[in-house]
């Protein structure tokens, strides 16, 4: 395993402790943000000490007046709370719910590689993180996409182009991400393709399409929050993560395994001829073809 990734390529031991850890920490994070929304996990420090006003954070069902947790009148609506944030705050919950959904199918139905226990509480915890900073910086007037006067219905709020964009993004990497994840598992679950790389469906677009699916739908949630600088930081950041760290550590591992066992034949003197396609197809196969040889090698044990 590379020491710059945390999954140990080529290993398909069943980790159930690793999963099981991962798909709980994920579905604990839309409580944290609905908590953080309703403003019941208090980030009063941010106008405190830097200015500013935090937006209102509940409704009461009757007169639509919005209220803060502190009124006298919303004791009234603890109990449902959740149905009571405003709309721009059900919008963030919204996401949360469906980036943990997303992410617990993938690692329950579709990951197939080894899923140690540091991987699942790092990327469970780096993706909480990231989503408090949303609800956060979301709340916060300062850096709130959130219009003013905050938008009492769903339609107000989706006019703003900010918001808009945003939601569409969020939207279209979801699908990017896990239509293209869905599509590869069920061309590996079809025996017909044994040892075949996949280059199909949304992968026929892009080599890296989960990828960028990704990127679009971290940088939608950030821009939804905090706004166009957020979400364009956002992913910058993650493009170039993918750049020249997740992309490259795949491909070399792809291509360390082509030198260990193709050394001679055709395929390898294609990738020293830099004919980088020929052999990244080559070193899919062999994986393709490794990985099912483990798999059952797994269930006979």
């Amino acid at each position: 395993m590379s020491s710059r990734n945390l999954v140990p390529r080529g290993s398909y031991k069943p980790s159930p402790l690793g999963r099981t850890l991962f798909v709980s920490l994920r579905a604990l994070d839309p409580f944290l943000q609905c908590a953080i929304l309703s403003q019941y996990v208090s980030i009063g420090w941010l106008p405190s000490f830097l200015g500013g006003a935090l937006l209102p954070s509940t409704v009461d069902a009757r007169s639509g007046i919005r209220l803060s947790p502190t009124s006298p009148r919303s004791a009234s609506t603890n109990s449902t709370l959740i149905f009571e944030l405003p709309p721009y705050q059900t919008l963030l919950l919204c996401m949360s719910v469906a980036s943990m959904l997303k992410q617990n199918y993938w690692a329950l139905f579709i990951g197939r590689e080894e899923m140690l226990p540091s991987y699942a509480l790092i990327v469970a915890a780096a993706a909480t993180v990231m989503n408090s900073l949303n609800s956060a910086l979301g709340l916060w007037s300062r850096t709130s996409a959130c219009p003013a006067p905050p938008p009492s219905t769903l339609f107000s709020l989706v006019a703003n182009p900010t918001i808009s964009l945003g939601t569409l993004l969020f939207a279209l990497g979801i699908f990017l991400e896990l239509g293209s994840e869905i599509q590869r598992s069920a061309f590996k679950a079809d025996t017909k393709n044994k040892g075949n790389p996949y280059d199909g469906g949304l992968f026929g677009y892009a080599r890296n399409i989960n990828y960028t699916g990704f990127s679009l739908w971290k940088a939608g949630y950030a821009m939804v929050a905090a706004g166009l600088g957020f979400g364009f930081v956002v992913a910058v950041i993650l493009l170039n993560d993918f750049r020249w760290r997740a992309v490259p550590e795949l491909e070399g591992y792809y291509e360390g395994r082509l030198e260990d066992s193709t050394k001679g034949d055709s395929l390898f003197d294609a990738r020293l001829d830099n004919d980088s396609e020929v052999w990244y197809q080559a070193a899919l196969k062999q994986e393709e073809e490794e990985e099912e040889e483990e798999e059952a090698n797994v269930e006979k044990t």
